[in-house]
């Protein structure tokens, strides 16, 4: 009987049916036990269903706090196991959530990525709105496991852009499981408050199956302020022991202890039977056959089931479904645990846990028992822990394979047994707790002997270490474990090229391993991981050391060819990739990057994603596709830093983040890139670590475009600094150095910019590409007199215009046509200047097409004014949208692909039908061409 909670209900029930502000639609419900919270989401959940909303609901349970995703799984897993189809294709990767749990001896797990579970959980919940709204309703959170949690904030973050709502409830006043991780934002909180004195008259009646006096109503409201539950448990005990309700009797206060003691005069009755069958149900939890429960017990089944009977008829245990058992109320449970001493409850536990193995139970229930014991002892308990990690990591609940394998550890192992739960229990830290994982990770590789578990850990270590950009740390454990392992084996081959990668981004470590040939052709490996990586490091090399283009093509494009015929995707890949765009080979390297993004867009594999957008990003930079590589790279930051909680002041962001505001600079969006370098906090001291000099660059250009040639310098030889520190011989890999020589210049540094120009020519000349050519000539000219610049500029435009770098090539033609107007061949000019200002254009060069136009209208140019309307109007991030959408994809299939929400793709769709002047999708094709 629901008395009392009509507002609330009311209000919840509007937003759950009415639409409006969907940023509002989710409401947590807060209230100390038994203040009715359940009985309001009922009701809610009743009436929404009646409106036609698909309800889901869960309960989440303190025994359950530990099943990885329990909760969501809850929610979903009927309707996935009604309709399989729910979870194919952009889904995929929550199937494992919801198929059926295996024994150990199963095939080893292969952990699902934590991001991309959440990916598609979010595409499921839109999938279940496509023939309703949905009504997601979620009881006693504060005992929420940890997955479902960040599924939860992961979903209210997105909600406004779907027919969703939530509501959920939290028991406050107590530290439960669970809270320790804060709840997500809710659009609404609502606190339940005890129930005023007409409700409480109404129930009193209600109970007591007669009127009540206004003074006996006022005693129970102040006995139990107002709570429903103490105030239900009051008046069953008025009835049982007859108080008069015909005037203001003296109740005493009727409080959790009182309920306390009546739930123990209920049961004494009943004897031991009665006792241990209450004390089995509150340690296995709710749900389990009478007949389990007679089990574990050891009394007859018929005695078990008059016991049930009784309590039914008690109010003690819920009589909804007759075919198990159940509390009637958490604070029932509670009472009956806190009258069992902690021997009695434990030996429950442990008659429970090899029942439930015993009769073939899910390894995650049987574990929920094993968790709260000390070390049992067994082969099962061991298989049995360790079998419900391995589901864990299947499901992307890294916390809860952490719970498991951290239990695992107390039980008695061998040495090799002890060093591989270690290694997968860091494994499993990595997401969420770096200083645990390395430490873990480090005993797991001193502990383990087999060569590959040693290395794997190693491997992992090192990584976890990088993540937080830990470079000298994670080169030294390396180079501890190398020895211990057997020399030209595969194992040792893989941490030597990733010792020597990581390596050379570290300027402590850097000259050493050049010194030592840090890429050797490992003999005897061919068709391995290691061929592949050591591959992707020869092209590096070749790349960074002063080698050839010509060496590094056929390295680069082997290792990358190997990557794609295999799951690897070790760091390492990226210097293949770094060397194919210093060589200019971008066609090759925007086909890998489309072919992988395909794959990861797929699989909703959101870290790998975010590495080949940056990589896509920079391959379209250097073709001059400015707008198609703004997009890629803002996606690529976007991913890392909103989706998967990297810091932006790591080298993890560097390469983005540096070309990004590189490109902005470009586009004339100074204001842009002073924002982004304060929010990312890269306009301060900078980390000393490679990747950074993208940075450096960035900011070096910046000061140039705002006038301040001393302060670009600075930057400049920061980042010269920290490439030669780190052994980097080949200028054109890194910075633009015809920017260099210009900041040179221009704070009267003359003799060492053409020093510079030099040294930079003699690298491009080695390295032999038309790009690397025509920047060289470039350089020259800007320390030249007026003549020869004219004739340098001529050849930078000769080399540049047979290479696919058209942002070059636009800069080279708008610096010879100033540089022809001022020897006052202004009809040339005009030409060479109009070629700059379309090609800039064809870029999206703002700042270029703009000192293009200015030098062309100076030289006595008429051109044309630039277009501020139609395609060239359009964001980077609405031009990838209406590119998808051109080619008939449904806005629900470009949210999916490009990591967004649908209604961030109609925002774009709209404003470009805007822009472009067209009506639908059917126009898109021919306006954006």
């Amino acid at each position: 009987m629901l008395v009392g909670r009509q507002s609330e209900v009311d209000e919840l029930v509007t937003l759950v049916t009415a639409g409006g502000d969907r940023e509002q639609s989710s409401a947590l419900l807060d209230g100390p036990m038994g203040i009715g919270k359940t009985s309001v989401l009922a009701e809610v959940g009743r009436r929404a269903a009646a409106a036609g909303v698909t309800v889901l609901k869960a309960h989440a349970d303190r025994l359950e706090s530990d099943f990885g995703f329990g909760v969501v799984r809850q929610l979903l897993e009927r309707r996935v196991l009604a309709d399989p189809a729910l979870v194919e294709g952009s889904t995929a990767a929550t199937a494992e959530l919801f198929r059926a749990q295996t024994r150990t001896g199963a095939e080893p797990a292969c952990p699902a990525e934590a991001a991309a579970v959440l990916h598609g959980l979010y595409w499921l919940t839109v999938r279940l709105t496509e023939t309703a709204p949905v009504l997601f309703l979620l009881d006693d959170i504060q005992w929420i496991d940890q997955p479902s949690l960040r599924w939860l904030g992961y979903l209210l973050r997105r909600i406004e852009d779907l027919p969703v709502t939530v509501l959920a409830a939290r028991r406050c006043g107590t530290l439960e499981a669970g809270e320790p991780l804060a709840l997500p934002r809710f659009g609404r909180r609502l606190r339940l408050n005890g129930l005023a004195l007409p409700a409480v008259t109404q129930l009193a009646q209600a109970r007591m199956r007669q009127p009540v006096t206004a003074g006996f109503a006022t005693s129970c409201l102040a006995a139990t302020n107002g709570n429903p539950l103490l105030l239900n448990a009051l008046l069953r005990s008025c009835r049982a022991q007859g108080v008069p309700v015909g005037a203001a009797a003296r109740i005493p206060d009727f409080g959790l202890e009182e309920i306390n003691s009546l739930v123990q005069a209920l049961i004494t009755p009943l004897g031991p039977a009665g006792t241990e069958v209450m004390q089995a149900v509150s340690v296995l939890g709710d749900g389990l056959a009478p007949a389990l429960i007679a089990t574990v017990t050891g009394i007859e089944p018929n005695t078990v089931q008059d016991i049930v009977f009784r309590m039914r008829r008690a109010g003690l245990m819920a009589e909804a479904d007759p075919r198990t058992v159940a509390f009637t109320h958490a604070v029932v449970r509670e009472a009956v645990a806190a009258a069992m001493l902690p021997s009695a409850a434990n030996a429950l536990r442990a008659r429970a846990a090899r029942v439930l193995f015993d009769t073939g139970a899910d390894t995650e229930r049987v574990s929920a028992q094993l968790l709260r014991l000390p070390a049992v002892g067994g082969a099962w308990v061991t298989d049995t822990l360790l079998s419900a990690a391995d589901t864990a990591s299947r499901r992307g609940a890294p916390e809860s394979t952490a719970t498991y394998l951290r239990r695992a550890l107390d039980e008695p192992l061998t040495p090799q047994q002890r060093g591989a739960v270690l290694v997968d229990l860091g494994a499993a830290e990595v997401g969420f707790d770096l200083a645990a994982a390395i430490g873990h990770l480090d005993e797991g590789a001193r502990t383990v002997t087999e060569d590959q578990s040693r290395a794997r850990a190693a491997l992992l270590r090192c990584r976890a270490l990088c993540i937080s950009d830990r470079y000298p740390e994670a080169i030294r454990g390396l180079r501890e474990i190398e020895p211990l392992l057997e020399p030209d084996g595969l194992p040792r081959s893989l941490l030597a090229v990733e010792r020597g990668f990581i390596s050379v981004f570290a300027p402590d470590f850097a000259p050493e391993v050049w010194r030592h040939n840090p890429a050797p052709a490992f003999p005897g490996l061919a068709g391995t991981r290691v061929e592949a990586e050591a591959a992707a490091f020869h092209a590096f090399q070749h790349a960074t050391r002063g080698g050839s283009a010509a060496q590094a093509i056929p390295e680069a494009r082997r290792a990358l060819e190997l990557r794609l015929a295999s799951s690897g995707n070790g760091g390492v890949f990226g210097g293949a990739v770094l060397a194919l765009q210093a060589a200019d080979d971008l066609d090759f390297g925007l086909d890998v990057s489309d072919r992988l993004l395909t794959a990861y867009t797929r699989g909703g594999a959101l870290f790998s994603y975010a590495v080949w957008c940056t990589h896509r990003g920079e391959f379209h930079y250097r073709k001059g596709n400015l707008a198609e590589a703004q997009a890629d790279l803002q996606a690529s930051v976007d991913t890392r830093v909103e989706h998967l909680g990297v810091d932006p002041l790591t080298s993890h962001v560097a390469v983005a983040a540096g070309r990004l505001l590189d490109l902005l600079v470009n586009r004339g969006q100074l204001d842009q890139v002073r924002e982004l370098l304060h929010r990312w906090r890269l306009d301060g001291p900078l980390p000393d670590h490679l990747l950074f000099v993208w940075v450096l660059g960035a900011r070096g250009r910046l000061r140039l475009a705002e006038g301040d040639p001393v302060g670009a310098l600075a930057e400049f030889r920061r980042a010269i600094d920290l490439m030669r520190r780190c052994g980097v011989a080949n200028p054109i890999a890194f910075l633009s150095w015809p920017n260099v020589v210009a900041a040179l210049v221009r704070t009267g540094a003359t003799a060492e910019a053409a020093e510079t120009a030099a040294e930079f020519t003699q690298s491009c000349l080695a390295w032999g590409t038309a790009h690397a050519a025509g920047q060289a000539a470039r350089a020259r000219a800007l320390v030249a007199d007026p003549l020869q610049a004219n004739e340098l500029l001529a050849e930078a435009v000769h080399h540049l215009a047979h290479s696919p770098s058209r942002l070059d090539h636009a800069t080279a033609l708008a610096a010879r046509g100033a540089a022809l107007a001022r020897t006052d061949h202004l009809g040339e000019a005009r030409r060479v200047l109009g070629a700059a200002l379309d090609l800039a254009e064809q870029c999206g060069a703002h700042a270029l097409s703009e000192q293009a136009l200015a030098g062309l209208r100076a030289a006595g140019g008429r051109p044309r004014s630039r277009r501020c309307s139609g395609a060239d109007a359009l964001t980077p991030s609405e031009r990838r949208v209406a590119v998808l959408a051109a080619r008939g994809q449904s806005n629900q299939e470009i949210a999916q692909q490009l990591f967004v929400s649908l209604r961030t793709v109609e925002v774009h769709l709209t404003n470009t039908y805007r822009k472009l002047g067209v009506t639908g999708r059917a126009d898109l094709a021919g306006a954006l061409a």
